[in-house]
């Protein structure tokens, strides 16, 4: 695992940051200052109100709404915990539908960025988000020791070791890559077993 290059502005926290990354630059470029949007929001506001673009009272105000979620995403965050499932071999997974995402009336990024909620389930080293798009399902891959880029790169995606990105086009691609995921954890447990 790449060791960690920066320190958040904020929070004083030790994150990986990889300026070669052209694309996870051009998406998340709060990423130079701060290791999370949250952190980068109130760097916003601290750098606003110390330039004397906010005021004082501007700069409350915008801090107190730092941080704050649409309870629509924490009740999605629950259907999460409810409905997820898990491989034989322990890949954590959950496929959210339009109709879903319609009904919690989160956006698709919403749904997406879930899948970190999923990374301290004992047993399971992989977990995946599955969202529907208008043409296609979004993959998000994620995992904690182990290798997964390559099966993103296999499946229209890539990405980093331990995180990455795919795309599929129906429910049958779904299945295969889930099989795929199951078989590369049981290999890396087998290999491993001090991870688990």
């Amino acid at each position: 695992m790449a060791e960690n290059n920066a320190v958040c502005s904020i929070c004083g926290k030790a994150y990986r940051l990889c300026l070669s990354c052209a694309d996870a630059m051009k998406l998340h470029p709060w990423k130079i200052y701060t290791d999370t949007q949250e952190c980068f929001k109130v760097f916003q506001v601290v750098r606003g109100f110390s330039t004397g673009v906010y005021t004082k009272d501007e700069a409350r105000e915008k801090l107190q709404n730092v941080d704050l979620k649409d309870i629509n995403s924490y009740k999605l965050q629950a259907y999460l915990y409810k409905n997820m499932k898990m491989t034989p071999n322990g890949v954590v997974y959950m496929y959210f539908t339009n109709k879903i995402m319609k009904k919690f009336k989160v956006t698709k990024d919403e749904a997406a960025a879930l899948v970190s909620c999923m990374s301290s389930i004992k047993g399971s080293l992989f977990w995946i988000t599955f969202v529907d798009y208008d043409e296609n399902i979004r993959v998000r891959l994620r995992s904690r020791f182990m290798s997964i880029n390559e099966l993103g790169k296999k499946w229209r995606g890539g990405g980093h070791l331990q995180a990455a990105g795919a795309t599929i086009y129906n429910k049958k691609e779904m299945k295969e890559l889930l099989k795929e995921a199951d078989e590369l954890i049981k290999k890396y447990k087998e290999e491993n077993p001090e991870a688990i």
